[in-house]
């Protein structure tokens, strides 16, 4: 799984990675061999234009992303001379400067590894299925609840909590909905999504912007597994009153890499390949609810002193793909009560944003993996609801509750899709630092919630370089803008979930507005006062209160 620099010592770091030469010496098999150099190469990083889209080119232009010889494509003589060897080919990886084989027998595999461009080679996978089809990685437990709308907003329906609770609502309300925003989503299949009502925009207004095949070649990703049929009402999902999803705007590609037969180190490289065909195509943001720990063989396990962000495949990789300005989201895991416990690759990515899951009411879900990285890094980044997510079954049509990181995951990415298509001139660090900044616990940070449950509309404040004092607990509340115009703002820290009383008064004392057992969660909140835009111009009084206590401060319109 891991690329090695020199052959002498290849035999000894393939033991030390846990790759056993039982497992080296299993026939017929897949295997990935890694190349020396790209010398010679027919491609050019002068003529990009040959590898990458035109929109992958203009997002390093203007990231100010040099274009270098990692993205070149592996030397198409390379892999000629692999397969002269009666090797058959399969996907390349620009990045690992690699490509998996399908070899037959032992003395191919040394005649390979004698070829004075290639640097090692390392047993990825048995050709076929070892045990039945995967059924339980996921943990996702569907509850039918039929179609009852309980939501306050008819327009969101069941959606309407999980997507307020990240502070979404307030930039959906100010047109922002993904347009133009493009999302790759990483997943195990789609099937059934052509035959739900949710997405019907989506497939008639042209959202799909098409799909990879790669874990099964030639398949079809419709005809794969659901998991990303799920992952996908979290974010595109449009039915008015039902669902809706983070990003019902956006455009996706849909990308199946992982396969639904057997647990091994191939889809992490069938991960890298459509993370790089996403970055070819030019996307925005890469998605994945996918993670991987242990395999069926358990010589080929990670363990915990790999979660560096270095080490695994898969989070090498998905490290490159941030440094190419794609914005990188994964999954944290559901193992927390489990024997891995922690988080799992590729979430132990230096910049991918990691994320941790909360029940409704934005309390720790208790199979939310946990932090921190082999080297102390806080890891999950955030959190959002991933216990009873409102999705729709693709086999009834029935509004369903799913638990699980690969649920809360998807709806921060499309959030951020969110985000970005109001902030198109941000960089991806400047996004993904406002969304940290802007979660419950930024200041305190911890294994469970990472920097907590984000606020889509305070991280758009804060890239609009708008100045956000420190509130810390306890101390009251602060209105932003002071004076207003229009809209309106109050930010505040609380220590606990708890409900909050918010009035304005005149200076006569006389309640004008008032918005009472407003839900909050423990950290920091930000509120839109509504319906504040017609006062007079004049000087007011804002009276909080919360556990007990008052809080005033005088307002300006």
């Amino acid at each position: 799984m891991n690329m090695f620099p020199t052959k002498s010592f290849f035999l000894l770091l393939f033991i030390l990675f846990g790759l056993s030469s039982k497992a080296q010496s299993r026939f017929p098999g897949m295997y990935l061999v890694s190349f020396t150099d790209k010398n010679q190469s027919p491609f050019s990083i002068s003529k990009p234009a040959q590898f990458l889209s035109e929109r992958a080119i203009l997002r390093r232009i203007n990231a100010e992303i040099d274009i270098i010889e990692q993205d070149l494509p592996v030397n198409p003589f390379y892999i000629d001379s692999i397969e002269d060897y009666s090797a058959q080919a399969s996907f390349s990886s620009r990045w690992l400067n690699a490509v998996l084989v399908r070899m037959d027998d032992s003395l191919k595999l040394e005649n390979i590894k004698l070829l004075t461009f290639v640097d090692s080679v390392a047993y990825m996978a048995p050709l076929k299925p070892i045990k039945k089809k995967k059924s339980s990685k996921y943990h996702v437990k569907r509850v039918e609840t039929g179609m009852q709308v309980v939501s306050d907003n008819m327009d969101y329906g069941e959606s309407y909590n999980q997507l307020d609770l990240i502070g979404l609502l307030d930039l959906h309300k100010m047109g922002f909905h993904g347009e133009g925003v493009q999302i790759a989503v990483l997943d195990n299949g789609f099937k059934g999504m052509g035959g739900m009502t949710v997405f019907d925009d989506f497939f008639d207004n042209g959202q799909l912007l098409g799909t990879k095949e790669i874990a099964n070649p030639g398949g079809d990703v419709f005809k794969a597994g659901n998991h990303g049929t799920y992952v996908m009402t979290t974010m595109a999902a449009f039915q008015e009153g039902v669902l809706v999803g983070s990003a019902p705007g956006a455009l996706y590609w849909l990308i199946h890499t992982e396969d639904n037969d057997y647990e091994y180190p191939i889809e992490e490289f069938n991960w890298a390949v459509g993370a790089e065909f996403a970055d070819s195509a030019g996307v925005d943001i890469i998605t994945s609810s996918l993670i991987y720990s242990t395999f069926d063989d358990t010589l080929l396990d990670h363990n915990h002193n790999q979660l560096d962000g270095k080490t695994a495949i898969i989070s090498r990789i998905a490290q490159i793909a941030t440094e190419k300005g794609i914005l990188v989201f994964n999954s944290a895991g559901n193992d927390a009560q489990k024997a891995w416990h922690k988080i799992a690759f590729p979430a132990d990515a230096k910049d991918v944003m990691t994320i941790g899951a909360v029940t409704q009411q934005g309390v720790y879900a208790l199979f939310s993996s946990l932090g921190y990285t082999a080297d102390k890094r806080v890891k999950p980044d955030v959190v959002a609801v991933g216990q009873a997510v409102k999705s729709i079954s693709p086999n009834t049509g029935k509004i369903v509750e799913i638990n699980g990181t690969s649920f809360s995951n998807p709806s921060i990415a499309g959030a951020t899709a969110i985000l970005k298509q109001a902030n198109p001139s941000a960089s991806t660090n400047e996004i993904r630092d406002a969304i940290r900044q802007s979660a419950s616990q930024y200041q305190y940070p911890d294994s469970l919630l990472g920097y907590g449950i984000p606020n889509f509309y305070l991280a758009h404040v804060l890239l609009n370089n708008d100045n956000i004092p420190e509130i810390k607990e306890g101390e009251g509340f602060t209105l932003m803008p002071n004076p207003y115009l229009s809209d309106l703002f109050i930010l505040f820290n609380i220590s606990d979930s708890q409900q909050v009383d918010i009035q304005i008064v005149d200076l006569s004392g006389k309640v004008i507005w008032e918005d009472l057992n407003i839900p909050c969660t423990p950290g920091i909140n930000l509120k839109r006062l509504e319906n504040v835009d017609n006062f007079a111009q004049g000087t007011y009084l804002v009276v909080m209160r919360v556990g007990g206590k008052t809080y005033t401060k005088k307002l300006v319109k």
